[in-house]
């Protein structure tokens, strides 16, 4: 191979490379003004980044406690519905280690996108998480004996579910509640505190944030009343 040929790929291969920075960092420069435009249209107030809300819901919470390097940026905060709501891009990122044919093992630092909605609840319930299979892992839960299984088999292959009130968890997720959950197999969701939050893999983005928003909703009118009625001793 001449060298004129194997500097044409260099510069090739740099153009290539500029050319998807370039359309990446336009992308996310469009994606950001028209979260400010959703923000402005919905009454809340923007913030380029606040990464104090890691610590609202606690470094023992996932995804919070996973990786380093937290970010939590493009915060919109308002109300929904008549509740404090806050939205925002969380990242963390974590070593992954990778094995060549050779067993050659090198390590590169990996970025994991998680797009966060929250409202705040007039009141405080035991912890609850609901995710996917495979969103952080089950393996965990089932050798802690802390994944809850409920009446519903294909409930039980498609989620985890972790709480330390097995009651609470299972009024909570009653059929119906189930039901909608299925119709919705990527979202994760947790209450934390008073807040309901939501998670979803990669970025907000408006066109997806009243679907997010939407299944808040959803999944607060499904609690059934008596759930709200009761006084959970949380402290």
């Amino acid at each position: 191979m001449g060298s004129g040929l194997i500097i044409a790929i260099v510069v090739v291969g740099i153009a290539v490379v500029l050319g998807f920075a370039y359309w990446s960092y336009k992308r996310e420069k469009e994606r950001k003004a028209a979260l400010a435009a959703y923000a402005a249209g919905h009454g809340f107030q923007m913030t380029d980044r606040d990464d104090s809300l890691i610590q609202r819901w606690g470094e023992q919470v996932d995804p919070f406690d996973e990786g380093f390097d937290k970010r939590c940026e493009n915060i919109m905060r308002g109300t929904w519905d008549g509740r404090p709501a806050t939205l925002f891009d969380y990242t963390y990122h974590t070593w992954e280690t990778s094995t060549d044919s050779n067993g050659h093992t090198t390590q590169h630092k990996e970025s994991h996108n998680v797009a966060i909605t929250a409202v705040q609840t007039d009141r405080l319930y035991p912890a609850l998480s609901v995710r996917p299979e495979g969103f952080l892992g089950r393996t965990w839960g089932r050798l802690t004996n802390s994944d809850i299984q409920l009446e519903w088999e294909d409930f039980n292959r498609a989620f985890t579910v972790n709480c330390p009130d097995r009651r609470f968890a299972s009024d909570v997720l009653t059929p119906q509640m189930m039901e909608m959950l299925m119709q919705d197999r990527d979202l994760a969701w947790k209450i934390v505190g008073p807040d309901l939050i939501t998670m979803r893999a990669g970025r907000n983005d408006p066109d997806q944030l009243e679907a997010s928003m939407a299944s808040l909703d959803r999944i607060l009118d499904l609690v059934p009343e008596h759930v709200r009625q009761t006084d959970w001793n949380v402290r």
